[in-house]
């Protein structure tokens, strides 16, 4: 299980394009405005502490210093069901991943299954919802379980080969004593084919080896 989380961040870090277009919100400006537009932007307060949706980036390796992009969301899926993944970061040091479960799907979704979501409304608690914590953070085993929430999905369109999902949530997640309360969140993306992940198909072809040493190498 922790394998298959490794792997979410993974790919969600390697993957690409999209541009971001943040237009903040007139009352909380350190948050993008709720949109449907595809704005590729994801905002929320974590115990009052600012969470954005995470694209631009500069890491060593080869081309060293210059930017890269990565998706913030995704749809994985793992065992014959599927899960919308949203990543972002508090810091630099300190990035979180949302799992949403969308107990509708299975193993055949596509992007063009995309409109079937619109209009969801979830309580979190039945959603099977996880919060995932990247490095350095103070979040223990990693993961935490949602206690209470909801998300609601507003938009959810398909054309031209390509989607927008948007949407709001809100969620208290528990790992032992440790609660993160998560206000005001709000998403809105554009979502292609390429963003839609069979995670078993890739855990039967791969050597976490190599996972591990590309991931530790590029930091």
């Amino acid at each position: 299980m922790r394998a298959f989380f490794f792997l979410l961040f993974l790919l969600s870090a390697f993957s690409c394009k999209d541009i971001e277009r943040f237009r903040p919100d007139k009352e909380h400006p350190s948050l993008p405005k709720i949109s449907s537009k595809g704005y590729n932007t994801a905002g929320a307060f974590f115990n009052d502490r600012t969470w954005r949706s995470h694209f631009y980036h500069n890491v060593p390796g080869p081309g060293a210093g210059s930017p890269y992009y990565i998706d913030a969301m995704q749809f994985f899926i793992h065992k014959d069901s599927v899960w919308m993944a949203i990543s972002g970061e508090i810091t630099e040091n300190e990035s979180y991943m949302l799992l949403f479960y969308m107990n509708e799907f299975d193993s055949s979704f596509t992007v063009r299954d995309i409109p079937k979501i619109k209009g969801k409304r979830s309580n979190l608690i039945d959603a099977k919802s996880l919060l995932i914590a990247g490095e350095n953070n103070s979040l223990r085993d990693s993961i935490a379980f949602a206690d209470s929430g909801k998300i609601s999905i507003n938009e959810a369109s398909f054309g031209d080969e390509s989607g927008v999902v948007s949407g709001t949530f809100e969620a208290i997640f528990f790992n032992d004593s440790v609660e993160y309360k998560v206000e005001l969140g709000r998403f809105d993306f554009k979502v292609r084919g390429e963003h839609i992940t069979n995670i078993d198909e890739i855990i039967e072809r791969s050597d976490w080896s190599n996972y591990y040493e590309l991931t530790r190498t590029s930091r």
